[in-house]
């Protein structure tokens, strides 16, 4: 379904996943987004693949 817009829904699936995904964890949603925005703002063009694969809920440790 469409959020506002025709790209909006796939959007929204990847967060909620990621949100999801804290939660089978034990993770605070709050804490690892504040984390993980915080490392991704600094890289302009991109951050390198291997800072995407520590960030994901279940490899992410604060």
């Amino acid at each position: 379904m469409f959020i506002g817009h025709p790209d909006a829904g796939q959007k929204s699936a990847v967060i909620y996943s990621l949100l999801q995904t804290c939660t089978i964890h034990n993770i605070n949603p709050y804490d690892y987004l504040t984390d993980v925005l915080a490392k991704l703002i600094p890289h302009d063009g991109g951050p390198p693949e291997t800072i995407l694969e520590q960030l994901l809920p279940q490899n992410w440790s604060n």
